[in-house]
């Protein structure tokens, strides 16, 4: 944990910048709203310029370890996360094939007191609520929707304009745009994301509907030979966030392809009964392709810099992904 990390509010007070000071952060997710709120904690205002036409109710579940916890209580977030939260007890490693227990890791309690923050587990959209709510509340972000950026240009600021013809202009510019990031690829000459033969597919069902033998209250994990499962509660223990990542060959651009659950069914087909039971107890399914960038060799240039996915994008194997935005959001 980083001493900027640890920053009592006070601190924080006495180290804001010069009145005037604007930041033009292009991307609303997670990472864009949590660097516009810990830029306001410093009296710099931020101007939030988001492509989307709406915040929709996107992905499924989140797991944020202390190191991205004690981010959102830096951020005066705390109190309103938690109540939405699963605080898992334990993570369970399993064998896919067996059902065999593998390992098993604490969290609970033991994790909080150890690192000084717990280990949370979200509905990303409960997540994103709580940080736009936030972000809606505070005088110094502004949000631009429907506004995707095109062009950009530097000199004693930054302008950024969009294909429709509005223009923002700020002393720097944050590239929170996520894997596809166009300022990475046109301002840094960023590779597109490439296909890396994987997929994840995703639901989230009640946990009453959780089969006896699979806990309800830790984050399961299930190995085998291709395939990846994770399971953890989410909406304060009131429903379970399912995570397949499997082998593919159908490269797709989209975050939210619906798949039949016969095809999801098909993917563990010789898996432990137990998973199969979880799994039969999931009737909508999401599909998104795995993607992977190499991580620049700068992540910032003159007034423009990248921030989370759009400077070292990563594969959801670590569940890190949220928790590295939250970092760069703080110590940007």
């Amino acid at each position: 944990m980083t001493d900027a990390l640890k920053l009592p509010k006070e601190d924080l007070a006495e180290s804001r910048t010069s009145p005037g000071t604007n930041v033009l952060v292009a991307g609303g997710g997670i990472g864009g709203l949590a660097t516009a709120l810990a830029l306001a904690q410093r009296g710099i205002a931020t101007q939030i310029i988001e492509k989307r036409a709406a915040f929709a109710e996107d992905g499924a579940g989140i797991q944020l370890g202390p190191n991205a916890t004690v981010v959102l209580a830096a951020l005066g977030l705390a109190d309103a996360v938690r109540p939405l939260a699963g605080i898992p007890q334990s993570i369970c490693v399993h064998s896919a094939t067996t059902g065999a227990q593998l390992a098993q890791f604490p969290l609970g309690s033991w994790i909080d007191c150890r690192h000084g923050s717990p280990y949370m587990t979200l509905h990303r959209a409960d997540l994103h609520s709580v940080l736009l709510k936030q972000a809606q509340r505070e005088p110094l972000i502004t949000i631009s929707m429907s506004a995707e950026l095109g062009d950009t240009r530097e000199n004693a600021q930054v302008t950024a304009w969009s294909p429709d013809g509005r223009s923002w202009t700020g002393d720097a510019l944050i590239a929170a745009d996520g894997l596809w990031s166009g300022i990475r690829i046109k301002r840094f000459g960023g590779q597109a994301p490439q296909f890396a033969g994987k997929s994840a597919v995703r639901a989230v069902i009640p946990a009453s509907a959780v089969p006896d033998g699979i806990s309800r209250d830790d984050v399961g994990l299930w190995l085998g030979s291709r395939t990846h499962v994770v399971h953890y509660p989410v909406r304060a223990g009131a429903e379970i966030a399912l995570v397949l990542i499997t082998t593919d060959d159908q490269p797709h651009d989209g975050w939210g392809v619906g798949v039949l659950p016969s095809w999801v069914m098909s993917c563990i087909d010789g898996c432990a009964p137990q998973l199969r039971d979880l799994f039969a107890a999931a009737q909508t399914w999401k599909k998104w392709a795995l993607h992977a960038a190499p991580v620049q060799p700068s992540l910032a240039s003159g007034r423009v810099a990248l921030l989370g996915d759009a400077a070292h994008p990563i594969l959801p194997f670590f569940a890190q992904g949220g928790a590295m935005a939250l970092e760069d959001a703080m110590t940007i």
